[in-house]
């Protein structure tokens, strides 16, 4: 209490040895408004940031190496067109399309040659994006989740085809799986083998026939195998295998010395984060089953304020089910699939209510100051000037927080440092419509869980010490564990303490809606695809990506600037 006005409620509860209340928590601390030039500082901060980040992206991100110009819908033709260039004429009931980043060889050419030579040599290779195609004769129904993969579901059934080109169109696999009754007669001959270099765009002079190794999954009467390589990157040797039954292609792979032949893709992630994340999520849930009851049985926790959040996490689940699952439109299909998505958001809004009902009390009680923003929010006051300056404060601490992790994976582009690629794009943004919509509910489910986990790992850090600053210094070691790469420790190592100092000054400093804010703010910077022109295949979702986070700030600075505390010290100011 000793931060807050003598004359606040909260003090005074304190004083009397009462619990202060979430309404006297969102009645505390004045308006907080800001004055009109700090926010206007703070807004042109975020500006410069915004445009400092559009300027680094091309060359930190993924889309920098080669330009992105066959969108989605040229794709899905040129995939349709495989198909039936291969024999397979029979209309589907159902498709599904995305994309998945190509990463394993740009990781092979980021550890063997300079960073500088090979991300401005990449162009020929084209974006590294990878785009799938998966049709059906009958309804596709994923069984982990909403969304229809290379897995999901399992490519057993007839007469299922899938299909993968790169960025620039050309055939990578495919995959068609024959009928299980044999209608056709029994024959070796392997047809189509002109189309399917065709396809893939290699020159067969390049090429010389092998002994097959690689032995596919489905039925085959006929494979072939040949090695060669590219005009593009003479000496970098392919491996070109296919498969056929009854004469019909069913399997086809151009794999490189990048792809690993027992098929398990390159590590990506740290295993010291890994380790970190398990011991957290162990710890969180064991304060949650230690206090979680306990808490509501003593009707000190604000569970109508946890209450809120499991409605807005359910609302949020199912209209991101409505906008990036996959619709088969078949009754059993929907009924299944919007019943998992409920289903996660149940468990998740079960974790963020038990975290937050342990944990909000007990910094109510010790630094309510971190919550005022917060409580003023969750009771609906949208447009409180409090609310707007922790917006507006998280936002420009996010900016920085995207323009750190930009400016760490572009460097390699102007200086030499091995392993390390670039930063990926948001293939649901480069895929367009409704997934666009879709990331508008899946930031704030991500946020959600994401902050509350955050603030239980400060708190149990302010449990442990007592005290401010060292559960800042223990807070901030943790994130930059968090943030740590497993490219190059040399550049990610200062970008994953950048990232820990400042999500740890935020949460200390300006509480959890200001985290929530710098969180949410950061994944936004991060979806945005670059570099931007208005005649690139993504330019409709790459306007939408920069401008609402810039309109988020905008509305923000005129909220936070609008109370009385502006006024007051715009005249001194």
């Amino acid at each position: 209490a000793a931060s807050l006005p003598g004359g606040d409620p909260i003090a005074a509860a304190l004083s009397a040895g009462e619990m202060p209340s979430p309404q006297m928590v969102a009645a505390s601390g004045g308006e907080g408004a800001t004055s009109s030039r700090a926010g206007m500082l703070l807004l042109a901060v975020f500006g410069v940031l915004l445009a400092g980040y559009l300027l680094i992206s091309p060359a930190a991100n993924d889309l920098g190496l080669a330009p992105f110009t066959r969108g989605h819908d040229a794709l899905l033709s040129q995939a349709r067109d495989v198909i039936t260039r291969l024999g397979y004429t029979e209309v589907p009931r159902d498709q599904a399309t995305w994309f998945e980043r190509d990463y394993e060889p740009m990781v092979w050419r980021a550890r063997r040659e300079s960073s500088t030579h090979w991300r401005h040599d990449y162009a020929p290779e084209g974006t590294p994006l990878r785009f799938w195609y998966r049709s059906s004769p009958q309804p596709l129904r994923p069984t982990a989740g909403a969304r229809v993969n290379a897995e999901d579901p399992i490519p057993i059934a007839e007469g299922m085809i899938m299909t993968r080109l790169d960025a620039e169109g050309r055939l990578r696999s495919f995959l068609a799986v024959p009928p299980r009754v044999d209608t056709l007669p029994p024959t070796v001959v392997a047809t189509h083998v002109a189309d399917l270099f065709a396809l893939a765009q290699l020159d067969t002079a390049r090429f010389h026939e092998v002994t097959p190794t690689r032995r596919p999954l489905l039925p085959f009467d006929a494979r072939h195998e040949w090695i060669g390589d590219t005009a593009v990157r003479p000496g970098v040797m392919l491996r070109v295998n296919a498969s056929w039954w009854r004469g019909r292609p069913v399997t086809f792979g151009v794999r490189g010395p990048w792809d690993d032949p027992a098929g398990q893709p390159a590590r990506r992630g740290n295993p010291i984060s890994g380790v970190v994340r398990g011991l957290i999520i162990a710890a969180l849930t064991a304060l949650c089953i230690a206090s979680g009851t306990a808490r509501l049985r003593t009707g000190k926790s604000d569970w109508r304020g946890g209450l809120r959040m499991v409605n807005a996490i359910l609302i949020l689940c199912f209209a991101n089910w409505l906008f990036a699952a996959h619709h088969a439109f078949a009754i059993d299909a929907e009924g299944a699939s919007v019943m998992r998505a409920f289903g996660d958001g149940l468990v998740a809004a079960f974790v963020i209510f038990f975290i937050y009902v342990v944990i909000e009390p007990e910094v109510r009680r010790r630094t309510p100051e971190l919550l005022v923003g917060w409580a003023r929010l969750l009771q609906g006051r949208w447009n409180d000037a409090r609310v707007g300056r922790d917006v507006l404060i998280g936002g420009v601490m996010g900016a920085a927080s995207a323009s750190g992790l930009a400016l760490v994976n572009a460097i390699p582009t102007w200086l030499p440092f091995q392993g390390q690629t670039p930063v990926p794009p948001n293939t649901d943004v480069l895929t367009g419509g409704a997934l666009v919509f879709a990331q508008f509910t899946a930031i704030p489910l991500a946020v959600l869980g994401t902050t509350f986990s955050l603030f239980g790992v400060w708190f149990l850090f302010w449990l442990l010490f007592r005290r401010m600053l060292p559960s800042a210094i223990g807070f901030a070691v943790v994130m930059t564990l968090l943030a740590l790469g497993a490219e190059n420790p040399a550049l990610e190592v200062p970008g994953a303490i950048f990232d820990g100092v400042l999500m740890a000054y935020v949460i200390t400093r300006y509480g959890l809606l200001a985290l929530m804010s710098m969180w949410a703010i950061r994944l936004m910077f991060i979806g945005i695809p670059a570099p931007f022109s208005p005649t690139s295949p993504f330019a409709f979702s790459a306007f939408v990506a920069i401008v609402v986070p810039a309109a988020i700030a905008v509305a923000a600075y005129r909220i936070g600037s609008s109370g009385p505390d502006a006024s007051a010290r715009g005249a001194t100011d």
